[in-house]
């Protein structure tokens, strides 16, 4: 089943992305800066998707309708400051306020896929949505949060959010305009690195990345490499195919079990034990992934057995 199929990916492409932290955590510890980690992510995605793609579709792919080259620029864009912020956001922030900020993402989404998609805004859909919050809520522990809260963070947060959502929208309207993902993703790469480029020079990322792996060996290059694999090439792949065959807000749902790999994450390389309110969410969570998952197949069989009705309707009044 197409809508079935298109979910699973956009869970694994959410616990592939969900050990982002744990990756960045240790590039941070290896002595990585900030900057230096935002240009990994579109580093690995311009030169594998790029490859990939000229072998696939070939150097005409990058010739683009003229209407599609504003979205592709602003595509590019909101890849790069997402990237940004986001690093910039944790490394001021509690994970926990960082995170139920960026994910409320989640409610632009739905806002402007009515606008822009005209997809449907159910009350079972915001019903949804709202328990997903609560529950990645509960999970990051947000009510326990110590320590001062950074106005500066909380900015970037914010900026983070709005980006996550513009790229969503973005890569849904390339993918309805009927551009391939290898293409958009390779746009993806290149427009934010560029874009990236700007605020940290290629030469300064190199000395970073140098001085660093002078001091902790082969560590530095290993954790990059896999890094650049799984939670970029291998879970911007399964989220695009899943984004391909499902509405935004649906993938974004699935993306609850971001913040639970993360934190069990956390548990097994960082000894961060879970209190009962964080596997009261990790729960909720599942229980609404499950939920939404079921009701998809559900919707899905509805519709195959309505047309195959109106099909033999259609026979059966044809001369």
């Amino acid at each position: 089943m197409k809508k079935s199929t298109g979910f699973f990916l956009a869970i694994g492409s959410a616990v592939l992305w969900g050990s982002y932290g744990t990756f960045t955590t240790f590039l941070g510890k290896f002595g990585l800066t900030n900057a230096s980690t935002a240009m990994i992510g579109p580093f690995f995605i311009f030169v594998f998707f790029t490859v990939v793609n000229l072998l696939t579709n070939g150097v005409k792919s990058y010739k683009l309708p003229l209407k599609l080259i504003p979205v592709v620029l602003l595509y590019g864009f909101f890849s790069a400051m997402d990237s940004y912020s986001a690093v910039t956001a944790y490394s001021l922030l509690p994970i926990a306020v960082g995170s139920i900020i960026i994910y409320c993402n989640l409610f632009l989404l739905i806002l402007f896929s009515r606008l822009l998609f005209q997809i449907k805004l159910t009350g079972k859909k915001m019903i949804a949505c709202a328990i997903a919050v609560i529950g990645i809520a509960l999970v990051v522990d947000v009510f326990n949060v110590e320590g001062r809260i950074s106005l500066l963070g909380l900015f970037w947060a914010f900026i983070a959010m709005c980006c996550w959502a513009g790229i969503v929208l973005c890569e849904k309207y390339l993918l309805n305009a009927g551009l391939k993902v290898n293409t958009v993703l390779s746009l993806h790469g290149i427009i934010a690195l560029v874009l990236l480029c700007s605020i940290h020079s290629p030469v300064a990322f190199v000395e970073n990345v140098a001085a660093a792996f002078t001091a902790t060996g082969w560590r530095l290059p290993l954790t990059m490499v896999c890094f650049g694999l799984f939670t970029e090439i291998f879970s911007y792949l399964t989220y695009m195919i899943a984004l391909k065959r499902l509405e935004p807000a649906l993938v974004q749902i699935a993306y609850t079990l971001d913040p639970v790999t993360s934190c069990l994450l956390a548990m097994i390389f960082f000894g961060q034990i879970l209190v009962p309110i964080q596997y009261g969410g990790i729960f909720v969570i599942l229980a609404v992934v499950t939920w939404l998952h079921w009701d998809s197949r559900n919707e899905e069989k509805r519709k195959n057995q309505e047309e195959a009705k109106n099909k033999s309707s259609e026979k059966a009044t044809s001369p």
